[in-house]
C-alpha cells in the first residue's frame, strides 16, 4: 500500500472502489455485447456455408 492510500479515509476508498467497479462493469458489458455480436455474425456465416455446401452436393448428385 502506498503512502497516498493510507491517508485516504475508508469511506472515500470504498466510494472510489465502487466507482471503479461501475466503470469496469460497463467495460465488461460492452466487451460482452461485442463478443455476442461477432459470435452471432459468425454463426450466421456458418449457416450460410452449410447451405451452400448442401447445394453443391445436391448439384453434384444431380449431375451424376
Amino acid at each position: 500500500m502506498s503512502e497516498e492510500d493510507s491517508t485516504v479515509s475508508p469511506d472515500l476508498r470504498i466510494r472510489q472502489l465502487e466507482e471503479d467497479l461501475v466503470k469496469e462493469k460497463d467495460r465488461l458489458e460492452k466487451l460482452y455485447a461485442g463478443y455476442t455480436a461477432l459470435k452471432d455474425a459468425a454463426d450466421e456465416k456458418d449457416a450460410t456455408i452449410d447451405v451452400l455446401e448442401r447445394q453443391m452436393i445436391d448439384k453434384e448428385i444431380e449431375m451424376e
